[in-house]
């Protein structure tokens, strides 16, 4: 089971603060009366053990999960077109390489225009080195011919395959029935947890947005702001309680990993971090 939802939810943290105290009787210079016989003494005193005890003193937090912010990929558009349709839900789990949308492009298809064009040139060189090689044998081609032909053939190659690396760099196909569309893939295994595509957008390649986040929620992150108060009270390492209101009954526990060097000017507050596992979210 995943503990954690996709989306963050308010939480309090409790960060227990233990202060050892030493119990021990009171004392007096004047000289307590003796008992005259040991039924008084048991009715009247009573003796004990001198011992340590922690005092426990609790400080509270509300805070929220976030995503790791090192285990989160953002994908872009890198073409421009109309979208078809988008195969990715909020809050799926998605495989490495998993196509999420796919969009029509006249990029994509000025792309296989260039592959195709490269096609016929490289049958056409082809073709002509050939022709070339026969006539060289029966000495009605020059040897600079040859090399000609044999060099033009090496360039049309070379151009073939640059335009095949480019349609399978955009997804597409360099087969006959090929479709000007481009799939969005995923670049990593992990969950979708934003999205801002559907169906029959216009996308640009210098769209700033994301049209997908994809993270992978094995672990999360619990932030929590510190007042100014309370910052000397805590430190990294230190372990803390965690209570969220969609788990009542249950309590997770983890230790600070990363506490904030700059006080907010406004709210004269740190962040501190702590780094929970996720189980069932791998």
């Amino acid at each position: 089971m995943n503990v954690f939802q996709k989306t963050p939810f308010r939480l309090l943290i409790t960060a227990v603060l233990a202060a050892p105290i030493l119990s021990l009787p009171a004392c007096s210079e004047k000289k307590a009366e003796l008992p005259t016989n040991s039924k008084d003494t048991e009715s009247t005193y009573r003796t004990d053990t001198v011992m340590t005890r922690n005092l426990a003193d609790d400080l509270r937090f509300t805070g929220k999960v976030s995503y790791d912010q090192r285990r989160v990929d953002q994908v872009f558009p890198v073409v421009s077109g109309n979208v078809l349709d988008v195969s990715a839900t909020l809050g799926a789990h998605v495989q490495q390489g998993q196509a999420l949308a796919r969009v029509q492009s006249a990029d994509v298809s000025g792309y296989l225009n260039d592959f195709n064009a490269a096609k016929s040139d490289f049958a056409l060189a082809q073709r002509n080195a050939n022709n070339t090689e026969q006539l060289y044998k029966t000495n009605f081609a020059s040897q600079s011919d040859l090399i000609a032909a044999r060099e033009g053939l090496v360039k049309a190659q070379s151009a073939l395959n640059r335009t095949q690396q480019i349609l399978k760099l955009y997804g597409a196909s360099s087969s006959g029935t090929a479709k000007p569309v481009y799939e969005v893939k995923a670049p990593v295994s992990g969950f979708v947890v934003a999205r801002n595509v559907n169906p029959n957008m216009q996308l640009r390649p210098d769209n700033s947005t994301p049209l997908f986040t994809i993270s992978d929620l094995s672990r999360v992150w619990i932030l929590f702001n510190i007042y100014e108060t309370d910052i000397s009270a805590l430190r990294i390492g230190q372990q803390v309680d965690i209570t969220a209101l969609a788990y009542p009954d249950k309590k997770f526990s983890g230790t600070i990993t990363n506490i904030s060097n700059v006080v907010d000017a406004d709210t004269r507050v740190l962040q501190a971090r702590v780094e929970l596992p996720n189980p069932g979210a791998s």
